[in-house]
């Protein structure tokens, strides 16, 4: 949940949050993380299923965060999971309580935490 799978640094102590921009095959630029993530993606057995969940909470209209991870960070993951065969899904919570600090107790989460268990 609102994990920087393409950020500098995983525990920042910074308020600057990385943004790398998206293309049709992926992030632009790529962090450390996500090289080690694309490195490690085939070692993941094949029946995992993740949802990845992810805030916006919409305080600068050209910026998408949660107040901490760019959704472009936490979701860079959508290039690297279905190609290795990986059942992959995303929610991105929208508003005051998609931020870092909430989702953990945000109604909307548990509900697509439950529906996700369920379905897989």
């Amino acid at each position: 949940m609102a994990g920087p799978f393409n950020d500098i640094e995983l525990g920042k102590d910074t308020d600057e949050i990385l943004v790398y921009e998206w293309g049709p095959r992926g992030p632009f630029r790529q962090a450390p993380i996500y090289h080690y993530i694309a490195e490690k993606v085939h070692d993941l057995p094949r029946d995992i299923h993740i949802l990845n969940i992810a805030g916006d909470i919409f305080t600068i209209p050209t910026r998408h965060d949660d107040g901490v991870i760019a959704v472009q960070s936490a979701f860079a993951l959508r290039w690297l999971l279905p190609k290795a065969g990986i059942d992959y899904q995303e929610v991105l919570i929208r508003g005051v309580r998609g931020a870092h600090s909430l989702l953990h107790e945000n109604k909307l989460v548990d509900d697509n935490i439950v529906r996700f268990l369920y379905a897989s």
